[in-house]
């Protein structure tokens, strides 16, 4: 029995047995004298050059791979997509080649499961998981069982992306747009694995706006505020057509974090001839900025809301002058009049002929300012491009003057935008109310956990601002974050 032991070995890839000469000898330097291969010469020579034999355990996963990839979603989704609603949630059909072996996992003495997988690049990799997230990878078809203590993951995050794509077709799952962005349903924090089943393609947009709530809560808060946008479209379509040369200003209020800047966006995207100008463009330098503090005279000094409304407010409300004025009433000429202004004989650039006109508290801008131009159009009556220069918050200089022009829509936006000496400027004005735990995960987010004691400061400023002049209540809008 020895000696047949030695003669016959049972090859691994067509599992008969066959004489030792079939097998070829190792070469390596650990080899023993008698070691040989484990494919025969039969089977070695049934592999294309340079590829390796398919054992029988390869060609298993190799079906099992192509049982999930040919997964498609529920034929009711091309019908949805037309119509532009949410899609359903991605039930994939369960592939039982899969999930025939979930029952046998179980963890080692250690209680780990070991998981292995492969790179964008083909490299392998192991790692240790626990039974529970070794099931939930199963179950939801990111991985596969290869024996009672290992799994292995069906998608590299590479080929991951790429099945997700074409599943989805490039669909956001939330509003139907192009979407090129990986969302969880349930999100990674509560628990979530990234998995085709609670993973689905979604648009940048809808992607940063979710953050770390799950689908069935999102859903829900975009139906409220989608209910809120019609209310600002038809408040916008009938102030325009009150209005139509005029401008239209628009202010945008609440805490940090509301999603003030979304709001912004949507409109700026929803109407071709939009301006946005952010309040945190006119923050104070360093130099002149002041610490918080509970008994603070002035909430929210350290933006200088007098620039802003020198430079954007008044200067955008002058149309409304022209209109209430007339362009045909006699006025009094001469160098310094508003009729020389009109008609072009004084250059307000302050280099020219003619007086500038003061700003109204008997203090008169600098020569050749933009702020200077805004008050002298103010002062006439008259339709001037608004000017102001934008706040560099990494150089914590001021940097170049934005210009914009007139008859058209400008949204502030920004905390502290709608308080009282602002407020009768605007036309239409908007407060957005987000749940104060979410604004401040969503500022960690953005900043760092590192800018914990900036928040906290600043939310505390915010509360007071909220306290002193209840600018929620004075709003004609308030709209939830969106």
């Amino acid at each position: 029995m020895e000696e047949e032991q030695l003669v016959y070995k049972l090859c691994t890839y067509c599992n008969e047995s066959k004489m030792l000469s079939e097998f070829l000898r190792r070469t390596g330097k650990r080899s023993g004298a008698g070691s040989r291969r484990g494919a025969c010469r039969s089977c070695r020579k049934l592999r294309k050059p340079g590829q390796e034999i398919e054992t029988p355990s390869a060609k298993i996963a190799r079906v099992e791979d192509k049982l999930l990839t040919e997964v498609q979603r529920p034929t009711v989704q091309s019908a949805l997509l037309k119509t532009r609603t949410a899609l359903p949630r991605p039930l994939t059909e369960p592939a039982e080649l899969a999930l025939s072996r979930v029952h046998e996992l179980a963890a080692t003495r250690q209680g780990i499961v070991r998981m292995r997988g492969r790179t964008d690049k083909g490299r392998r990799w192991v790692q240790e998981t626990d039974l529970a997230t070794a099931v939930n990878l199963v179950v939801e078809h990111a991985a596969v069982v290869v024996n009672r203590n290992t799994v292995r993951r069906l998608f590299s995050n590479r080929s991951f992306r790429e099945y997700l794509l074409k599943r989805d077709r490039y669909t956001c799952y939330f509003c139907g747009g192009y979407g090129d962005t990986i969302d969880h349903l349930l999100p990674r924090v509560k628990g979530g694995h990234t998995t085709p089943v609670n993973c689905v393609i979604a648009c940048n947009l809808c992607n940063q706006i979710k953050a770390a709530r799950d689908a069935d809560e999102f859903i829900r808060s975009l139906a409220e505020s989608r209910i809120g946008m019609m209310e600002l479209w038809l408040q916008m379509n009938e102030a325009r057509e009150a209005n139509p040369d005029r401008t239209l200003l628009i202010g945008v209020d609440g805490c940090g974090g509301s999603g003030k800047s979304t709001l912004a966006e949507r409109i700026r995207l929803a109407y071709p001839d939009v301006t946005v100008v952010h309040h945190d463009d006119f923050y104070k330098p360093r130099a002149q900025q002041r610490p918080f503090t509970p008994d603070v005279a002035e909430v929210g000094a350290n933006f200088d809301w007098r620039r802003l409304e020198a430079q954007v407010l008044r200067p955008a409300t002058s149309d409304r002058r022209v209109q209430e004025q007339g362009l045909g009433k006699s006025v009094a000429k001469g160098p310094g009049s508003v009729e020389a202004v009109r008609t072009g004989e004084v250059q307000v650039m302050g280099t020219g002929r003619g007086e500038v006109l003061g700003t109204g508290n008997g203090a008169k801008p600098s020569a050749g300012s933009g702020e200077e131009m805004n008050h002298c159009a103010f002062k006439a009556g008259i339709s001037r491009p608004m000017r102001y220069q934008r706040y560099e918050w990494d150089r914590d200089a001021h940097a170049e003057w934005i210009t914009i022009p007139q008859g058209g829509i400008v949204v502030v936006e920004g905390v502290y935008s709608l308080r009282p000496e602002l407020v009768d400027y605007y036309d239409l004005t908007v407060w957005v109310e987000t749940p104060r735990d979410l604004r401040l995960q969503r500022g960690l987010e953005r900043d760092g956990e590192q800018a914990l004691p900036f928040w906290q400061d600043w939310m505390a400023e915010e509360d007071l601002y909220m306290e002193r002049t209840h600018p929620q209540e004075r709003v004609r809008l308030v709209l939830a974050g969106v």
